[in-house]
């Protein structure tokens, strides 16, 4: 386990997350949250390669993700990225663009 993963409240975030869906979601939030971290902070479009080939992306996701599903997360982040950092912003009060 990471430093980050003892000290950060990713659960928190878990309920917000999950809310706009009306059945359980394909992935976990708080690893699709994790994964859009690592898109935003390192200024990646397409992470397939760089998570595959990163052993410290890896530890930052658990080690959960399988090799094979990594091209599956990556579109996955693409499509509801948009909408998990409207929830973020939107509970923090803030908006895109500020």
């Amino acid at each position: 386990m990471l430093k980050v993963d003892k000290v950060f409240p990713w659960e928190t975030f878990r309920g917000k997350l999950e809310s706009p869906y009306s059945k359980k979601p394909k992935w976990d939030v708080i690893l699709l949250l994790k994964v859009l971290l690592i898109k935003f902070v390192y200024e990646i479009s397409w992470l397939e390669g760089e998570i595959r080939d990163s052993k410290m992306f890896m530890k930052f996701l658990g080690g959960k993700v399988h090799q094979k599903s990594i091209l599956l997360l990556q579109e996955t982040v693409v499509d509801e990225g948009e909408r998990m950092w409207t929830i973020l912003m939107t509970q923090q009060g803030l908006r895109q663009g500020d």
